[in-house]
């Protein structure tokens, strides 16, 4: 995804990351080892990275398009249609 968002930046591509399966006591620990492990593994990530810990994306996204694994990827155009569901 870092090497999509810097290819495709220019033509109006933005990629964005949902972590929506953290799992901790509470949402803020569960941002605070999320933000650890993004800035260990990717520091030169160049995307934003949304954080759901109330279970919106698993019930509007990955359950209306019977998508179960983890990642998977939702590519929308710029009218807001999805164009794409995969892994």
């Amino acid at each position: 995804l870092i090497q999509l968002q810097e290819k495709y930046k220019d033509n109006g591509v933005e990629i964005v990351g949902v972590a929506a399966s953290e799992d901790a006591p509470t949402a803020d620990e569960a941002r605070s080892t999320l933000d650890a492990w993004l800035t260990e593994k990717f520091p030169n990530l160049n995307y934003r990275i949304a954080f759901d810990s109330t279970g919106e994306m698993d019930k509007l996204w990955m359950e209306p398009s019977f998508s179960y694994g983890v990642p998977t990827s939702f590519v929308v155009d710029r009218d807001g249609h999805i164009a794409f569901i995969g892994h």
